[in-house]
């Protein structure tokens, strides 16, 4: 695919349909040669280079830019029988590459991280866990494990105000633009983004929000990468959860506020080495609450049609010069959790309220 450069020095991909792709409505369904599979041996570059295994990959990167994929729809799309798609699915779940669902299939399993500390799974089996949350998803048969870091955007907006109020009312971008010329790792500032107590995956209300590691040579860009990392930081923690389970994650979509961000993007796929789709022109959350409406009502008919209005941007890869330092970060990260969450115990307000109650 064509590469372009962006002003931040990173890689980006822009989606156009390469030669010999399927092209179905604004959908380019093309067949990715290092897409990775659910553990180990399931991988595409395992799919033989023959018609059937390009109809396959085609199948298989129609399912991930979708979502969900009914047989008699995508049977009738391409002009190939139900019996050939179901055939194809089987293969591909053998590979580890998908998982079927009610009439049709999902990804193993497209993950969406919301600019507001939300972390959403497409999933064909419910695995429940205490760490997580676990919902129907709204597509028959299918669920939806998931996680909710309890203030993201209020933690980054808590700093900007209380750091850089002489920016005005909003200073994101320009801090953004500080945190870009800071190295990865933020030169030892590290925040721990529990503003509110905090959700999954820990479940503690008794948990805060900290900044250590400062010097008289920091500055806001330090403080300011450090709050990105965090909430980062924070996505790896639910996707270690996700793996644990069993649910593969290979790549990422971002939508809604944060994913505004390119340089917080960018952290985050640095973070969590997974490819971060960006999606163009996006109105967010109510996207979904429409078309679930537009079901209920009649007005539309299959799910799949939600995908149609959906623009795909770029694709922020991995900074591989930054992983050996984001691993060490995230450990020190989950440990300075597991060190202070004893005197956050003992020492939080509300949860001595509750005690003594």
């Amino acid at each position: 695919m064509p590469q372009t450069a962006t002003a931040s020095g990173q890689r980006r991909e822009n989606r156009h349909p390469a030669p010999g792709s399927i092209t179905s409505g604004a959908s380019p369904i093309s067949a990715p040669s290092t897409t990775k599979g659910a553990f180990g041996s399931g991988t595409a570059d395992n799919i033989p280079a023959t018609p059937a295994g390009a109809r396959r990959l085609a199948l298989h990167r129609l399912i991930g830019e979708r979502g969900f994929v009914g047989v008699a729809n995508i049977a009738r799309e391409i002009g190939i029988s139900d019996m050939t798609i179901r055939r194809d699915l089987e293969a591909l779940e053998r590979d580890g590459l998908i998982q079927r669902s009610h009439g049709g299939a999902v990804l193993a399993a497209p993950t969406n991280v919301g600019g507001a500390g939300d972390i959403l799974m497409a999933a064909a089996a419910a695995r429940p866990d205490a760490r997580l949350f676990m919902d129907r998803h709204v597509i028959p048969g299918a669920f939806m494990p998931n996680g909710c870091m309890a203030a993201t955007g209020a933690m980054l907006n808590w700093v900007a105000a209380t750091f850089a109020p002489h920016l005005g009312e909003k200073p994101h971008a320009v801090l953004d633009a500080l945190a870009a010329t800071i190295q990865a790792g933020s030169d030892g500032v590290f925040l721990l983004p529990y503003f509110l107590g905090e959700k999954s995956p820990i479940h503690d209300p008794a948990a805060r929000g900290t900044i250590t590691g400062l010097s008289l040579n920091h500055t806001i860009a330090h403080i300011w990468r450090a709050a990105l990392e965090s909430a980062a930081y924070g996505f790896l923690h639910h996707i270690e959860v996700f793996r644990e389970l069993g649910y593969p994650v290979r790549r990422l979509l971002a939508s809604d506020g944060g994913a505004r961000s390119e340089i917080w993007m960018q952290i985050a796929a640095d973070i969590t080495q997974l490819p971060i789709q960006l999606l163009q022109n996006h109105p967010g959350s109510c996207l979904g609450a429409a078309w679930v409406a537009a079901m209920g009502t009649g007005a539309a008919t299959d799910w799949e049609g939600a995908a149609r209005l959906v623009q795909y941007g770029p694709i922020l890869h991995p900074n591989q010069a930054n992983a050996a330092a984001y691993a060490t970060g995230y450990r020190q990260f989950r440990n300075l959790y597991r060190r202070l969450a004893p005197w956050f115990a003992l020492n939080t307000p509300a949860v001595l309220g509750l005690i003594e109650e």
